[in-house]
């Protein structure tokens, strides 16, 4: 009986909670300030405790830092700073990788200024002068890479240096090799050394110092790309650089700018070679009143080079630490075109003048007595160098005057034109005294 009084009992206490209406929950009172779209975390199961924060004098060892996606952050190396380059060391072999081979191709000249015409008269041929002067044009085939590597190649008969005679040069090293027109040897020009090797065909190292930068000013674009132009003072002279901001000049441009700036004495560490940046015209004015200017007439963006093109030494080429290619003989034009700078032969009645004593039957005698290569130009046309204390025989041109003159190739030396007569013998400097030649007391 108990027990029936139990389960029914039970029931009747289910059903009445059943029935009964449910009651809202007591809502605790919000805090103030605290928004009511607040998420509430649970405590963290884990054990392992929030690290503190590091205070800003730490200077242990960090991760890798992230963007705000979470992606790393992964910093480029510094760019280490360029050795030079040793002139009686070999250098280990190349192993530049076939990969970002794009750059720049680039056509420059160098370009004399002060150089004296012909004189006049009907017996000129003007066709024919100009002619001899395409021919002995001084252009530079340029060719760099955006990842840091210089190739110029001398393509004219009128350097010092046997055409296609190479400079290369690379963004880890100061300094340039000269490779032979085979490609077959090469030597290392020491920084501070282009200049002796441009005007005097010898590998001599000058001082380089910092220079005198002036104030960047915007230029004139060139082939599209903007432009600027900035002066760089030594006490050699005076540098105007133009550079371009060209796609695809990279460091190239930078090993370009060096070069320019190595020829008027300035170091190649100078903030005026900055990366994305090629040079397209270079004045330089000496000191003593030269001027040579050097600018770029053709520019190419390629996309693709070959790396043995670049490759500093190249793959089969010997090292010397003496010597230059060989095979240039000075002579920059044949006897057929020196003949076509008169339309007819003019002779004297009779000669007395200086250049008249030793003079070949035909042609004229180039005598350089100084202690520097010179170059001799005839009717304002390139036709010969001399080396120091040496002297060419050039053949073809037809009896009559002309004008000669000697200069330096970058214009540190630019002597006064003089009329001639030739044949002739065109001498610079003093002549040495004629042996057995009886000496004058100076008390008579």
């Amino acid at each position: 009986m108990l027990r029936e009084s139990f389960i029914v009992g039970t029931l009747v206490l289910s059903f009445t909670m059943l029935g009964c209406p449910s009651q809202d929950p007591v809502r605790p009172k919000e805090e103030a300030g605290k928004s009511p779209n607040t998420t509430q975390l649970p405590s963290p199961l884990s054990s392992i405790s929030t690290p503190t924060p590091r205070d800003a004098g730490y200077e242990g060892p960090v991760g890798i830092p992230a963007d705000s996606r979470g992606r790393l952050v992964i910093r480029d190396a510094q760019p280490q700073e360029p050795t030079p380059l040793v002139p009686a060391r070999p250098l280990d072999a190349d192993r530049l990788a076939n990969r970002e081979m794009q750059g720049l191709t680039m056509t420059a000249e160098w370009t004399w200024e002060g150089v004296a015409a012909a004189p006049g008269g009907a017996e000129v041929n003007q066709p024919g002068i100009k002619a001899a002067r395409a021919a002995t044009r001084h252009l530079w085939q340029i060719e760099l890479l955006e990842a840091g590597r210089l190739r110029i190649v001398f393509d004219s008969v009128s350097y010092p240096l046997t055409k296609y005679t190479e400079l290369r040069a690379r963004h880890d090293a100061y300094g340039h090799i000269l490779v032979w027109p085979e490609a077959d040897n090469y030597r290392v020009i020491p920084s501070g050394a282009l200049r002796a090797l441009l005007d005097e065909r010898r590998v001599d190292t000058s001082p380089l110092v910092a220079g005198r930068t002036d104030k960047e000013q915007p230029g004139r674009p060139y082939f599209g790309f903007p432009t600027r132009s900035v002066g760089v003072s030594t006490p050699w002279g005076k540098l105007d650089l133009v550079q371009a901001r060209t796609s695809n000049a990279g460091s190239g441009g930078v090993l370009f700018c060096r070069l320019l700036l190595e020829l008027i004495g300035a170091r190649p560490d100078s903030p005026v070679c900055e990366e994305g940046r090629v040079p397209v015209r270079a004045s330089y004015a000496w000191k003593d009143g030269g001027k040579v200017v050097l600018e770029v007439s053709t520019l190419m963006i390629r996309p693709d080079f070959q790396p043995t093109m670049f490759m500093i030494p190249p793959s089969r080429a010997t090292f010397t630490d003496v010597g230059l290619p060989p095979d240039a003989t000075g002579l920059f034009l044949t006897r057929e075109q020196m003949e076509a700078f008169r339309s007819r032969p003019i002779e004297p009645a009779t000669r007395s003048d200086r250049e008249s004593k030793g003079a070949p039957g035909e042609g004229f005698f180039a005598v350089n007595r100084t202690d520097a290569l010179r170059f001799l130009c005839i009717d304002g046309v390139p036709v010969t160098w001399v080396p120091a204390h040496g002297e060419q025989y050039v053949i073809g041109s037809r009896p009559g005057k002309y004008t000669a003159q000697w200069r330096s190739f970058l214009g540190t030396s630019i002597e006064p034109p003089t009329e001639v007569l030739i044949p002739a013998r065109i001498v610079l400097g003093e002549e040495p005294e004629e042996a057995g030649a009886p000496e004058v007391d100076a008390a008579l």
